[in-house]
């Protein structure tokens, strides 16, 4: 991710994200910045290495983007199976 976001100019700031229960959302890239009158827009990605999507891990995701001052535009799940599953 880092990379491309370099490579392509986009230069998007990237981070992470810990609820206050101590659940991570592991890549939180933001695409547009805070103002005034819009809150900062986000994509969320949480990955597992894993060989089943566990509903569970969106949780986090989901916590972010019921937070204030954010808009959480893409939410994105990604495992190690084999099997698409398109729940977040």
């Amino acid at each position: 991710m880092r990379v491309h976001n370099e490579v392509t100019g986009l230069h998007h700031p990237i981070s992470y994200y810990r609820t206050p229960a101590g659940v991570e959302v592991d890549f939180v890239i933001e695409t547009r910045r805070r103002t005034s009158s819009s809150p900062a827009h986000v994509i969320a990605v949480e990955v597992k290495m894993a060989d089943k999507w566990n509903r569970q891990w969106e949780s986090s995701i989901r916590d972010l983007a019921q937070s204030s001052g954010i808009r959480v535009t893409h939410m994105y799940g990604v495992y190690t199976g084999s099997r698409a599953c398109h729940s977040v």
